[in-house]
């Protein structure tokens, strides 16, 4: 703040004999509205700023997720839809400016299988940011190598990774049918409470229960992506979710279904399927009463996940 003379506040004192104490409190609050003001005001807009960055990367995630989801021509070839990508902030942090990017992501300590780094400058929103990069990187932004997304935003610069992680040998190790249960611990937890998703609100909803049927018709799904290398909602005949659940003897009034690959833990595929508009509108779906949820690992490098969801007649 520029202080005209007329502004011109006077000395900060701590003390004086000749004053009461009244006016040397108020004197000093005075002073030090003058002093502070400015630098709250600062850091008021500083931070400001950026809740408003961060509004804008998770609506660009959001963005990626939605065309992912979408069959789409990309580069004169259309191509399958892909799963959503979970929202990562050591990915976020990453800083691209630096010139050894593997030596950052070492450093926030994320160990990837697969990385690419996008940055784009000039956008103001994230529709903007999306309709460019979807023109340029179609391919990048489709590719099902990757599981996880970080995005920044720093003045009109925006700063967009996508990776894979590494998947650890104590994961693979770990019971599927437990894994499963906290998939389905982490959906209540989402459940609890009102969300968006993409343009869909949705009250908080009801507790899903742990259905065993369920959980077999996804276990197989599971097995079937992981062994063919692919994501699909589709079986080893074409047949869908409602072929499976009928297989299991669950006789349904209402059935969805989630899948996705990469993620390495319940935590981040949840994430990922509550960034991503309808697998979103899945989790919070009301008529949904029962779940079920499993992984199976790819022989090589990856983990595909299914999610069952539904209602008995």
């Amino acid at each position: 703040m520029t202080i005209t003379p007329e502004q011109k506040p006077l000395p900060c004192v701590s003390g004086h004999p000749l004053r009461p104490l009244a006016q040397l409190v108020g004197s000093a609050m005075v002073c030090a509205g003058l002093v502070w003001a400015p630098f709250a005001a600062a850091q008021q807009a500083a931070e400001q700023n950026t809740r408003k960055n961060s509004e804008k990367s998770t609506e660009l995630v959001s963005l990626i997720n939605e065309y992912r989801d979408s069959s789409a021509e990309c580069q004169g070839r259309e191509m399958r839809a892909a799963g959503p990508l979970a929202p990562n902030e050591q990915l976020s942090s990453i800083d691209l400016t630096a010139g050894d990017w593997k030596q950052e992501m070492q450093d926030v300590g994320y160990q990837a299988t697969a990385a690419r780094f996008l940055r784009l400058s000039g956008p103001e929103s994230a529709a903007q940011a999306m309709e460019m990069i979807q023109g340029r990187y179609c391919d990048v932004l489709r590719s099902d190598e990757f599981a996880e997304i970080g995005v920044s935003r720093s003045g009109d610069a925006w700063h967009i990774v996508l990776a894979s992680p590494l998947v650890s040998e104590q994961f693979r190790d770990r019971q599927w049918m437990d894994v499963g249960q906290e998939v389905v611990a982490k959906v209540n937890l989402a459940r609890r409470e009102a969300r968006t998703c993409g343009d869909q609100q949705f009250k908080a909803a009801q507790p899903l229960t742990w259905n065993g049927r369920l959980a077999r018709a996804a276990m197989e799904h599971s097995e079937y992506m992981a062994k063919n290398g692919i994501l699909t909602h589709a079986g080893p005949e074409g047949e869908s979710v409602q072929a499976r659940v009928d297989m299991v003897e669950y006789e349904w009034g209402a059935l969805g279904e989630n899948v996705a690959v990469g993620q390495s833990t319940p935590e981040q595929v949840v994430a990922a399927w509550l960034n991503s508009p309808k697998h979103c509108a899945n989790i919070m779906n009301p008529e949904f009463t029962d779940m079920g949820a499993a992984y199976e690992t790819h022989p090589q490098t990856s983990i595909y996940w299914t999610q069952v969801f539904g209602r008995e007649r």
